[in-house]
């Protein structure tokens, strides 16, 4: 029996050590996860909590038809496009304290003139990602955030390993041209910024 089986076997059984070990193996891989769709550190946090309260109470019910690990990232991803239809924007203060936060950059040659640069090209690509489809933004996210094989991610998506390739592909053409149309748009709008008044 391998250490994943071996796993689920004490956490059906009940044991509290178990699901300590649990929490500790799996907690950096969900909340990176959760990160890469909420784009959020406190609320990937929380969202992590939320996947661990589901493994509790759904643990008894896990046949082993897909290895723990898939069913995690299952159960991630479905809490975190949920998550993410709730969510609204907020304001660029509590977002750049939230962007440090999770980025953790305590370099002495930051000024506020870079830190300005790093967020609005953390809000073009979180914006661009938002606006993708579901199924290619979970696909990406799976592939760029956590690393996780084509073959691992079809699993999880329960598709095939083309399909992913498809999605990941189709996706990065999609945020390539969100970015382009996103860069476009904002530099018309400083230009009517910028624009003399007429009197």
């Amino acid at each position: 029996m391998d250490d994943d089986k071996l796993l689920v076997q004490r956490l059906q059984q009940g044991d509290e050590r178990a699901f300590a070990q649990l929490v500790e193996q799996f907690s950096p891989m969900i909340l990176r996860l959760a990160y890469g769709f909420l784009q959020n550190y406190h609320e990937a946090e929380d969202l992590m909590q939320d996947v661990f309260v589901a493994v509790f109470e759904n643990i008894a019910h896990f046949r082993n038809e897909s290895n723990l690990k898939t069913w995690l990232y299952r159960i991630t991803i479905n809490k975190s496009l949920n998550q993410q239809r709730k969510l609204k924007w907020k304001n660029l203060a509590s977002r750049l304290e939230d962007y440090l936060l999770w980025q953790n950059k305590t370099s002495d040659s930051v000024t506020p003139q870079t830190l300005l640069i790093q967020k609005e090209q953390s809000d073009a690509i979180e914006k661009a990602l938002q606006k993708l489809p579901a199924n290619q933004r979970a696909a990406f996210i799976l592939h760029k955030y956590d690393d996780v094989p084509h073959a691992e991610i079809a699993k999880i998506m329960n598709i095939t390993v083309p399909a992913v390739e498809s999605l990941i592909h189709r996706a990065k053409i999609n945020l390539q041209k969100q970015l382009v149309e996103l860069h476009n748009t904002e530099k018309k709008v400083k230009k009517i910024e910028l624009a003399p008044k007429r009197i």
